[in-house]
């Protein structure tokens, strides 16, 4: 039954805003919880189609109706907002984001590469290696979804895409939006030298750490054990497989990094990427860095982050989490961005990008930049 008894003055604001967008009373009634006929009165008390000369055209009001959506989603992505509200079951956003998950669900295999058995331990150990989890991050829940939802609309309202003319386009749209997310997400498929690799490197473990590694991930054909059964299969205390595999993941860490391959776990977009750029970026970082004075870098260091010129949101984002100066936005590392919230993948890669022009990097250290820990101070003294 529809709510006729709503208080005019808490009716009037919303339908004063719809109606301005261009929809029809009709359109209005499906989006609030009043009668069309309570509607129309309340448009006749605001003035009539006279009080609205600005009204868009038939062909101007999907336009209108998105961008206004997409401002409010940029300045208040969460809590109650009628017109947001109203116009989410208009679009409406439920089927919508009912698309984005039949994508995900249709690229998933695509970022969760199989294989066969015998080599499925040697990638439970590299994921655990590097402490990622290739799920669907970005669908996998309805947060997932609204994160993914509201960094879409934020790219419109910031006009970093333009605004869909009807709901095919923004069903297009939001369908190439979600692929190039995955495109960058497709992992690796390691062949039999990457797997060689890792096994000259387990080949470097005690004996004793490299069975609990074995019985542990299910190297080659072997079924994962528990730290219980494989302390009855090897006759230890219980507490020994654990403090024993704790020890070898710490040595395996440190050869894996040490010989630089991380890059066995980076998406096929961003390895490829990276293999690319890296000599001409290493080559320009050099340049750049040795011919900057200590004084040059700490200058650039005190500039504004609004120097680096992000996108609106990026920028806002950084602010709002209080790094006013680039020598703050340096000293954070790329995975706390990329679990900032509303940051996420798209905006980190976007902020490494300007910092590496800049010949910095995310995640440098006083202790290692001169010019760095006199930013600090500078940052000190004038708080």
């Amino acid at each position: 039954m529809q709510n006729n008894h709503t208080k005019r003055h808490e009716r009037e604001p919303l339908v004063k805003e719809l109606y301005g967008l261009g929809l029809t009373a009709r359109e209005i009634t499906t989006m609030v919880d009043w009668s069309e006929a309570t509607v129309v009165s309340d448009i006749r008390r605001l003035g009539g189609l006279k009080a609205f000369p600005n009204r868009p055209t038939k062909s101007e009001i999907f336009p209108a109706v998105i961008r206004c959506y997409a401002e409010i989603v940029r300045d208040s992505p969460t809590g109650p907002h009628p017109v947001r509200d109203a116009i989410a079951k208009w679009l409406p956003e439920s089927e919508f984001q009912a698309m984005l998950c039949g994508i995900a669900l249709m690229t998933k295999q695509l970022s969760m590469p199989s294989y066969p058995t015998e080599k499925r331990g040697h990638v439970r150990l590299i994921r655990e290696i590097f402490n990622v989890q290739w799920n669907d991050h970005l669908y996998d829940h309805q947060g997932g979804v609204a994160d993914f939802w509201v960094n879409f609309f934020c790219e419109i309202a910031d006009d970093v895409l333009p605004t869909p003319k009807g709901r095919g386009q923004l069903c297009q749209m939001l369908a190439k939006y979600a692929l190039a997310e995955r495109r960058a997400q497709i992992m690796p498929i390691w062949d039999d030298e990457v797997f060689s690799l890792i096994d000259g490197i387990l080949s470097t473990l005690h004996p004793h750490e490299y069975r609990v590694i074995q019985l542990r991930f299910g190297l080659g054909n072997e079924k994962p054990l528990t730290f219980n059964q494989i302390a009855e299969v090897m006759s230890y205390p219980t507490p020994g497989p654990r403090q024993l595999e704790v020890k070898a993941m710490r040595k395996l860490r440190k050869e894996v990094f040490r010989q630089r391959l991380a890059i066995l776990i980076q998406p096929v977009g961003d390895a490829l990427q990276r293999i690319l750029t890296s000599r001409r970026q290493a080559k320009e970082d050099a340049i750049r860095l040795f011919s900057a004075t200590e004084t040059d870098v700490l200058e650039l260091l005190k500039e504004k982050t609004e120097d680096l010129r992000l996108s609106v949101r990026a920028t806002n984002l950084l602010v709002g989490h209080k790094l006013e100066y680039i020598g703050q936005v340096v000293q954070q590392s790329e995975a706390a961005y990329m679990k900032t919230k509303y940051f996420g993948r798209k905006y980190t890669r976007e902020l490494k990008k300007n910092i590496e022009g800049l010949g910095f990097s995310l995640g440098m250290t006083a202790e290692t930049n001169p010019a760095l820990a006199k930013f600090n101070e500078f940052l000190k003294n004038s708080q």
